[in-house]
Formats: C-alpha cells, sequence, structure tokens
C-alpha cells in the first residue's frame, strides 16, 4: 500500500523548523508580497510593513509553480529571532530553491546572524554555507553552478561535519569541520542581511530551515520533493535516489516479529517503532498486538490482517491524526489519545472504542461499542450506505454531538449532560438510562426510556419520537416543537405524567401528531 507523495510535512515540527513556499502565498502577478507565512506550523512567519521593501509574487515562474521575486535593492522579509535554530554546537540544516538574475555582486539569499547560518553567493561568484562560521562552511565554486538558473541547494551540519549539495550533488568544499556556535539574537531574513547589505536579485521558490539533525535519507527526500515539484529531476544525478520517481510516504507494517508490543522496533517493518509523522499499516499476518502504545501520524488496519488488537479489558492507547480500522477479522480494542478522526469502516467487525477522538465516524454493518471518555470537542456519526447498519453502543461518556444518518443505529445507556443529538433518514436511536441530550429529529425514529431530556428547545421535524417502553410514572421533557412531519408518540405501559416543566412546552409548528397511552397525561406550562 503506497502512502503517497511524500512532502517535507512528513519530517514533523521538530525536525523541520520554518517552510516558507511560494504557493503558500495568494494573489496575482507581480502583487507586492507583506507577508510569507510558515508552513512547518511552528509559526515562524515572516513579514515586511514598509511597501517599498516588499518583494513580489510571480505566479508563473518555474514548472507552473510561483516564486518570490527580489529587487536587489531593498527588499526583504523577515521574522523574529527563531529560537530553535539557536541550536549552539547542535545539528542543523538548509535547503533552498533560487535563482539570481546578476552574477557579480555578494548576495544574501537567506540568513540569521550572518556569520553563523545563511546562504549567501560571494562577489567571485561561489555559493557559500554558512553553519557555525564563515569559513569552515561547505562551498560551490562559480565554475560548476550558475546562479543565473534555478538551483537546489541543500546542506546539514551533523556532529559538526558540514556537507553540502547542488542538485543532490556534492559541493566543491564540503565535510567540512565546524564547531562554531549558532547562538543569536538576530532575526531570520529572506531576500538579504538584516543590516542591508547584500540584496539579493532574483527568485526563490522555497526555504526550508531545521534547528535539528537531517538525516542523509531525508535530505535526500527534501532534494527528491523539490526537484520533481519544479520540474528539475533531471539536475539531480543518476545515482540519486529520487532521480527517476517521487518520493513516496512508505508506510511502517507490523510484523510481529519479536512478539506481541507496539514498542518493540524489531516488531514493524525496517525495525524502527513509529513515530508521530509515520504511516502505520496492519495489513498481513495474525499476531496480536496487546501489549505497548502506538503514535503515528495514520494507521490503517485492513481486512488482511487476522491478529488482534488489545484485549476489552486492556485495550491499547493509539495517539494518531487518523486512525481506520477496516478489518473483519479481528477484534480491535482501541483507547483513542485524542485522536483527530477515528473511521471504523464497512467491513469492520468487532470493534471495541474507548478513549476520546476529536471526529469518529462509524460505518460498520456489524456492533461498535464505544467506553468514551467525556469530552466537550468530540463529534459521532454513525450511517451505513445499505440503510441496515449495525448497533453502535454508547456505554459511557458523552460526545459534543452525535449524529445518527441513513442506516445507521445507535443505542445509549449512559445519561448525557451537554450532548447534542441529531437523527435524520432513517436512523435509529435508543436511550435508555438517565437524561437526553437536546435532540433535533429529522426522520427515523428515537426510543426513550430515560429519566429526562436536558438541553434547550428540540426540534421533532419528522420521524417518531416515543417513550412507549419507558416505565418512568414521570418523565421531565424540555421544550419541544414537533413539526408536521413528526410524531411524538406518549403511550407506553406506565401511567403517569409527562411533565414538561416550568417555561418549558410542547409546540405545535404547522400542525402535528401527538399521541397519549391510556393513563398518561401531558402536563404543559
Amino acid at each position: 500500500m503506497a502512502g503517497g507523495d511524500w512532502t517535507p510535512s512528513e519530517l514533523g515540527t521538530s525536525i523541520l523548523t520554518a517552510w516558507y513556499r511560494a504557493d503558500s502565498i495568494s494573489g496575482s502577478d507581480g502583487d507586492a508580497v507583506a507577508a510569507w507565512s510558515d508552513s512547518s506550523g511552528n509559526g515562524n512567519d515572516t513579514s515586511q510593513s514598509v511597501a517599498v521593501r516588499q518583494p513580489t509574487l510571480q505566479t508563473n515562474e518555474l514548472n507552473g509553480q510561483p516564486t518570490v521575486r527580489f529587487d536587489g535593492t531593498n527588499d526583504i522579509l523577515s521574522d523574529s529571532d527563531i529560537a530553535a535554530l539557536d541550536v549552539g554546537t547542535g545539528d542543523i540544516w538548509m535547503a533552498c530553491l533560487l535563482k539570481s538574475t546578476d552574477d557579480s555582486r555578494l548576495q544574501d539569499y537567506f540568513e540569521k546572524g550572518h556569520q553563523q547560518f545563511g546562504l549567501s553567493c560571494l562577489k567571485n561568484g561561489n555559493l557559500r554555507i554558512c553553519m557555525g562560521s564563515p569559513t569552515n562552511g561547505p562551498v560551490q565554486t562559480s565554475g560548476n553552478w550558475s546562479r543565473t538558473n534555478f538551483v537546489l541547494v541543500t546542506g546539514s551540519r551533523v556532529s559538526n561535519n558540514n556537507n553540502g549539495f547542488v542538485d543532490g550533488s556534492p559541493m566543491n568544499v564540503t565535510n567540512t569541520t565546524d564547531n562554531g556556535s549558532i547562538s543569536n539574537s538576530n532575526v531570520f531574513d529572506i531576500g538579504s542581511r538584516a543590516i542591508g547589505a547584500g540584496p539579493m536579485v532574483g527568485d526563490i521558490a522555497e526555504v526550508l530551515v531545521g534547528g535539528a539533525t537531517l538525516t542523509t535519507a531525508n535530505r535526500e527526500k527534501v532534494e527528491g520533493y523539490l526537484a520533481w515539484k519544479y520540474g528539475l529531476q533531471t539536475n539531480l544525478p543518476d545515482d540519486h535516489t529520487y532521480r527517476f520517481h517521487k518520493p513516496k510516504i512508505d508506510p511502517i507494517v507490523w510484523t510481529g516479529n519479536r512478539g506481541t508490543s507496539l514498542d518493540v522496533a524489531l516488531n514493524w517493518s525496517g525495525g524502527v517503532v513509529p513515530s508521530a509523522s509515520d504511516k502505520v499499516l496492519f495489513n498481513t499476518g495474525n499476531v496480536d498486538a496487546t501489549t505497548g502504545s502506538l503514535t503515528a501520524g495514520s494507521v490503517f488496519i485492513t481486512d488482511g490482517y487476522t491478529g488482534n488488537i488489545g484485549t476489552s479489558s486492556s485495550p491499547r492507547t493509539f495517539t494518531a491524526d487518523e486512525v481506520v480500522i477496516g478489518s473483519s477479522r479481528s477484534n480491535i480494542n482501541i483507547q483513542m489519545a485524542s485522536n483527530t478522526k477515528t473511521f471504523v469502516t464497512e467491513s469492520a467487525n468487532g470493534v471495541n472504542l474507548s478513549g476520546s477522538s476529536t471526529n469518529l465516524f462509524v460505518r460498520s454493518k456489524d456492533p461498535t461499542t464505544l467506553g468514551l471518555t467525556t469530552s466537550g470537542t468530540m463529534n459521532i456519526d454513525v450511517r451505513h450506505p445499505s440503510g441496515n447498519g449495525g448497533l453502535c453502543s454508547h456505554t459511557s461518556g458523552v460526545p459534543f454531538k452525535t449524529t445518527v444518518g441513513f442506516g445507521g443505529a445507535v443505542k445509549r445507556s449512559v445519561a448525557a449532560s451537554g450532548d447534542t443529538l441529531e437523527v435524520t433518514g432513517n436512523g435509529s436511536f435508543k436511550h435508555t438510562t438517565g437524561a437526553m441530550p437536546e435532540f433535533t429529529q429529522r426522520g427515523g425514529n428515537i426510543v426513550f426510556n430515560g429519566t429526562s431530556i436536558d438541553g434547550g428547545v428540540c426540534d421533532l421535524i419528522g420521524g417518531v419520537f416515543n417513550i412507549n417502553r419507558t416505565t418512568q410514572a414521570v418523565v421531565e421533557m424540555s421544550t419541544i416543537d414537533v413539526y408536521p412531519g413528526g410524531l411524538m408518540d406518549l403511550t407506553g405501559p406506565a401511567s403517569g405524567q409527562v411533565d414538561f416543566g416550568v417555561s418549558k412546552v410542547l409546540r405545535s409548528v404547522g400542525g402535528s401528531s401527538l399521541k397519549l397511552g391510556s393513563g398518561r397525561s401531558a402536563a404543559m406550562s
């Protein structure tokens, strides 16, 4: 299973400190660029408030991609001091895709403390990378590069060894030793030095920097990403990993070669435990994963996997942006740890979820059990395209909103407080214990067997709301507006009062239907 095209976002915010992409800027050709936002997720945005010092946007400059053009006079974009780049004698890296239109003068493409960290072209035409000091950095002579053509420059310092590359090939002077300290309070500048010397004349498509270690594998991925995006892949050397194909996201696959622990590296392909930026795949084999926990970018559990994850009494904690569960032959017991999205697909069976996910989508025809942590931000959406979905059971916890759509069925055996409910299509919702949440019903069936309905105004627009199974002698309702398409069924085995309470009313909106059972009354104010 391919993971799609790789982009620098896969590095994660701890490796990628700042990322400036011309294609992140909105505007027309020739528009002034007053701000260049950081795409890394770290918020290291650059800006220029003085109009005459703002560079311009070129919307179709290289392979259909935009660039930011600097005039060589006074254009500059600046950020505050990016603390993550103050690494002292630690590791640091950079990447830049640029073109100059003047080959006769000193130019600074970007810098943070000119003599410590930056990329520049000297008067003699040499390209120079500073990563600690101006004297020991990688250098490319003018004879081996052309600053009047677009070039891809990468450089890194790892354990005081400096290496630089132009279009994926080593620079003339590289593998130098530099233990100079990169620690200053200078702002980060693009297009010139802050003091005004060395303004660039030309275009920059992207700048990436990181106050961390950049491995060779990741450096080549950055080069491959930039080269293919801007149509420069033929400039890479023939032995470059991505000379003939784009870098792809390779998922880390569960193998279980060394047992059942998610924390053991040898249980994963490549011998590495997944991290927050990784794509993870359970797609083959039958080895259970019943100990340890998992942190990943996304997790896919496919029908090819026949093992079990966790147990009903000991679910495994998954922390991920996205979890997709699609195995029909496994028992999946997961403690969701603030996952952004969790999907239970049509093919899934034997799913037991606890914890919390921002958005939970249940599409399974087979039962899914939810033992949730109370969350004011969680949305649950249950439906099935066949019109006959399986039962999704709440056994604990209260989400922010539950939506039961076409073919969905939800049973909740826990009191609700602060939740909202929406039922549409032929969806079914059964509430068996305590207070039921405020609801909007557009169709389907709501069966209430609790003690009260909390919240504000409820709308019964379509479908049937009934308490015909409740044994409660007194039921306290909320304010309910009943529309012509809705039926309020208050029949049931118990007699006694259905009480709408003080300032709570049952209202007919344009004509509606109400059923009262024998011995049952409705007191309305």
